[in-house]
């Protein structure tokens, strides 16, 4: 027998004396097999050790130094992303969720993961402005033109003109999402996943209509064609698979923040979250040497990538994402909320967009891809305090949010 952190502690393990709270309750007794639900309760009562019978005690003192090494290694790694952060507020809570998921890929060895946390492009020296336009461009020339990623594939418009129809039916909405093989696989996918949960299998699209709703399979089939229409960006720009990834998980933690504050129709958030930063995909094809710069700039000062295309530009991807919103006629609340997530208290509802500003905050901190941001900003937390969102919640925001977001990725990457 042997005492074995709260944190180590696994399902089916037998206890070799009483468990007690701090407090001397006892709240389980020698011999009790633990289950997922007493781990999670010892947690919630403050209680540190239990001990455990069959356990090596030397073993155990290795497997919590290699832990100790573990997580001062995870905490050098995401500190130096991390704005200071003191006491117990939501950015210290946040740190702390981001260190044990590093924690968790240096155990498991994942590179490609352990990669995403690490800045491989701080210059040594301040960036150059040789070769840098003298004037700044007007937004006017970022839309618009010979730019085939300003349009978006004719199946998305197929979709719309039959759901305004005054007929339109499950099975008219069917057939035309049938006439594309690989939107009506992801879609399939999509319904059938723990982001919705539905208990029983949805096997066709005409189900998926009559179950998800119109409005929202529209939604989905737009966010799904959306990523069609940005294939063809050279990798010289910007790293689209990761770009994605990042908007993925945005878009992930939006929808979970809305449910969390019962937001009756939060079907919007995902697709506001897969869209907004759009804009920033446009600046890479139009203007590659101001944003190659810009990122160097960024990295060098660690300034939030959006304050430094404001400065070298003019204006910001959100203000790009909205022209080209607007110009596929997509409507409010997503235009607006996709738009302003850098600036919730300009759109028209500040409260439902500081929830995409604090998922986009919260993406980036978590490193699973990424638009381009590296370091974070301080916590704003006048935004935070209109999130109406409290920091217990955001353990279990963080968890039920990563379980989504991995499945997520594996339909929109592999279907």
């Amino acid at each position: 027998m042997g005492l074995v952190s709260t944190s180590r502690l696994s399902e089916g393990m037998i206890l070799a004396d009483d468990l007690s709270t701090p407090a001397g309750r006892k709240i389980l007794g020698r011999g009790m097999s633990l289950s997922a639900k007493h781990i999670s309760m010892m947690k919630v009562w403050g209680i540190a050790f239990a001990d455990v019978e069959g356990v090596d005690q030397e073993e155990l003192l290795s497997q919590e130094r290699s832990l100790m090494e573990t997580m001062g290694r995870s905490d050098s790694i995401v500190q130096s992303f991390f704005p200071s952060h003191q006491g117990d507020g939501p950015c210290s809570e946040i740190f702390h969720l981001c260190r044990e998921r590093c924690a968790r890929l240096i155990e498991e060895e994942d590179s490609d993961g352990l990669s995403e946390m690490t800045d491989h492009r701080r210059p040594e020296e301040l960036p150059s402005r040789a070769g840098l336009p003298v004037d700044k461009p007007r937004i006017s020339e970022v839309i618009g033109g010979d730019v085939p990623l300003c349009s978006l594939p004719d199946i998305y418009f197929k979709i719309r003109e039959v759901i305004q129809s005054p007929v339109s039916s499950a099975r008219s909405i069917a057939r035309v999402v049938g006439t594309d093989p690989n939107l009506s696989l992801r879609l399939l996918r999509l319904v059938n996943s723990a982001f919705y949960g539905f208990p029983t299998p949805i096997r066709s699209i005409s189900r998926a209509v009559a179950i998800v709703g119109i409005k929202e399979l529209s939604s989905l089939a737009l966010a799904v064609s959306t990523m069609s229409a940005f294939d063809h960006i050279p990798s010289s720009y910007v790293d689209m698979r990761s770009f994605w990834k990042h908007s993925v998980t945005c878009g992930v933690l939006a929808r979970v923040l809305a449910s969390r504050r019962k937001i009756r129709r939060d079907d919007h958030f995902f697709l506001a979250g897969l869209l907004h930063d759009v804009g920033r995909a446009i600046l890479y094809v139009r203007f590659p040497s101001h944003m190659s710069h810009g990122l160097g700039v960024s990295r060098f000062f660690r300034l939030p990538l959006a304050e430094v295309e404001r400065r070298l530009i003019g204006f910001d991807h959100g203000q790009v994402t909205f022209r080209l919103l607007e110009s596929w006629r997509i409507p409010e609340p997503i235009l607006g909320t996709a738009s302003w997530h850098h600036e919730p208290m300009s759109s028209e509802n500040p409260e439902e967009t500081s929830l995409l500003w604090l998922a986009d905050w919260m993406a980036n901190a978590m490193k699973i891809g990424s638009s381009g941001t590296f370091y974070l900003p301080p916590l704003d937390e006048g935004l935070w305090d209109l999130t109406g969102i409290h920091k217990e919640e955001l353990r279990s925001v963080f968890d039920q949010a990563e379980r989504q977001i991995e499945e997520i990725l594996r339909i929109f990457f592999i279907a």
